[in-house]
């Protein structure tokens, strides 16, 4: 394999998915608060941000969101308001 193509899977596997920060989140900021509810209706609200996000081509500002999201952990609410609300501003943009 080339070089360039082990960067990008190694950059690929790291990149976060809603489910993976959904878990971390419910564990991280509300340890022995959080139900199996809150984290599977996180995973739900991602899901439906991730299919507007590819309806309306706005992968960059998805990831954007959940990169910050990532980074911020328990903080992301307040941390975020920027890049969540650039992602939906592009998602509220119909782009025929």
């Amino acid at each position: 394999m080339t070089r360039s193509l082990l960067l990008w899977l190694a950059l690929a596997s790291c990149a976060p998915t809603v489910d993976g920060l959904c878990e971390d989140l419910a564990e991280e900021c509300s340890p022995g608060k959080a139900s199996e509810l809150d984290t599977q209706q996180c995973i739900q609200d991602g899901d439906q941000l991730e299919i507007r996000a590819d309806d309306k081509d706005c992968n960059d500002e998805f990831d954007t969101y959940l990169d910050c999201v990532d980074e911020q952990r328990c903080a992301w609410d307040t941390e975020c308001s920027q890049s969540r609300a650039d992602f939906e501003r592009c998602a509220n943009t119909s782009k025929e």
